[in-house]
């Protein structure tokens, strides 16, 4: 059923969500069916263009898609659109622009005559999963949103013989449990869950929304089971040792070997991730990488763990999550809950946190910046719980000093000089921007920048930027000349 009314006040982009529809039925081999149905009343012109238009993504590669319904309810009449919509294949490639390629396909489906207070009714089935799972079952859905749903159904059939694991975030459903078939049948039914408005203040890792999450996997031990694997790849190859034997000669000690080995990735394997199918997962052989001079995290990772181990550095891969990152710790075990790789290692009892993928990070290895994604999963034989990550802030800074020299004259220009020192990431940042902008740029930002406050101010002389290499620090200075830096007063 329908709602009667319309919370028209509470709709973002004019849509408002009369059910969400979610089940997946797990046969006893693993194989998954996805079944995913939406109905949705358009309340405004911008409703209308954002309902006019469904865009579905699946992966070639390992996915079947099939548009089942395509109905548009007006004025309580059902109108078939299935056989009249203009539905087309093409590749969009979303994160092209952070040199991902997917390898994703997007089916388009294009309705024309839609109008404001149309009811579209759709409903799909994706056959499949990713074989880098080895058909490990992982899925978790939103509870609320932040715009109002009127009906939220979520089934999960369930024919393996192992325990399906199920947990709740931030609220707490009632879950209808029984038999069907073959199948342990799991459902869930909600009807006007309270939308949520996240103020802006909270930390971005926060999410205060509710969510259920159906889990195969007990433990973390066994998501390291399951990954560790992929990242055995057999003897050094000699290109690796190569480079290893250079790094050997050139520094003797291991801390100097480590640095060497991580800015070596960093500097000479440009950044690409070639993720379709199992590649989304499945890191590429270290010394193909070498070879390629391309790859994205895991394959980074794995080559500077390879360099590292040739030069007789244990070193492990790291699974880590970018966005979520202290709230991995609440999430439950999972192996679909990481989106990024970096390399973890100890020397003499110091843990570092090394990711190849960063660049235009200075210092030596004693005060490298090391990230901070709040816990990570290493990926070595007998882990059993996340890592926490801890970060040292004394490695992070940025400080800026202004001086003003004033003449003994009223009417004399000013001597202002801006001298700023960065170190860590902030100091990857400045690098990052004068890399991208251009040095004579940022010059004319900052001049720009401290003419609102002296529109007299000119530049005297020509910015300059020091890097200290052993230190990690980062130092700009400018000096400029203030022609009017004194107003008169009433007195």
């Amino acid at each position: 059923t329908l709602a009667d009314t319309i919370p028209v006040d509470e709709i973002s982009d004019g849509v408002f969500y009369q059910l969400v529809d979610k089940q997946i039925q797990v046969e006893k081999n693993g194989f998954r069916t996805s079944y995913s149905r939406f109905i949705e009343t358009t309340v405004n012109q911008t409703g209308v263009e954002d309902s006019s238009q469904i865009n579905l993504e699946f992966d070639p590669s390992y996915q079947k898609l099939i548009l089942n319904t395509l109905t548009v309810i007006r004025d309580g009449k059902p109108m078939d659109r299935l056989s009249e919509a203009q539905i087309s294949v093409f590749s969009r490639e979303t994160d092209l622009d952070q040199q991902i390629y997917s390898g994703r396909l997007t089916l388009n489906i294009l309705l024309d005559d839609i109008q404001t207070g149309d009811t579209l009714d759709y409903s799909y089935t994706r056959y499949g999963s990713n074989p880098v799972y080895k058909n490990i079952f992982s899925f978790s859905h939103n509870l609320n949103w932040n715009v109002p749903v009127y009906n939220q159904h979520i089934r999960v059939l369930w024919g393996k013989p192992k325990a399906l694991n199920l947990q709740s975030r931030n609220l707490s459903p009632d879950i209808i449990t029984s038999q069907f078939g073959a199948f342990t049948e799991y459902q869930i039914n909600l009807q006007n869950q309270a939308s949520i408005n996240v103020p802006s203040q909270i930390p971005r890792w926060y999410s205060p929304y509710g969510k259920i999450y159906f889990n195969e996997v007990n433990n973390w031990q066994e998501v390291v089971a399951w990954a560790q694997p992929m990242y055995h790849f057999g003897p050094t190859q000699p290109a690796i040792a190569e480079v290893a034997k250079q790094i050997e000669q050139t520094f003797s000690t291991k801390s100097g070997q480590i640095e060497a080995a991580l800015k070596y990735v960093q500097n000479n394997i440009r950044y690409v991730g070639l993720e379709m199918g199992e590649n989304s997962h499945l890191p590429t052989a270290p010394e193909e990488t070498l070879a390629l001079k391309y790859g994205d995290c895991k394959d980074k990772a794995s080559l500077l763990i390879a360099i590292l181990q040739a030069l007789n550095i244990e070193a492990y891969p790291a699974l880590v999550e970018t966005q979520q990152t202290k709230l991995l710790a609440e999430l439950p075990p999972s192996p679909n809950v990481f989106n990024h790789v970096i390399v973890w290692l100890d020397l003499a009892g110091t843990s570092f946190w090394l990711d190849p993928t960063l660049s235009n990070q200075k210092g030596n290895l004693t005060n490298l910046y090391q990230p901070d994604y709040g816990y990570a999963l290493i990926l070595k034989e007998g882990i059993e719980q996340l890592t926490a990550m801890h970060k040292n802030e004394s490695q992070d800074y940025r400080w800026i000093t202004e001086k003003y020299l004033l003449p003994e004259a009223n009417d004399s220009p000013v001597i202002f000089s801006a001298s700023a020192t960065y170190k860590g990431y902030e100091a990857m940042k400045q690098l990052w921007k004068l890399e991208q902008d251009g040095k004579n740029n940022v010059a004319d930002e900052y001049e720009v920048y401290y003419q609102r406050l002296f529109p007299s101010l000119t530049t005297l002389d020509e910015m300059t930027v020091n890097i200290n290499d052993a230190s990690g620090e980062v130092r700009i200075d400018e000096r400029y000349q203030i022609a009017t830096f004194w107003t008169m007063g009433d007195e």
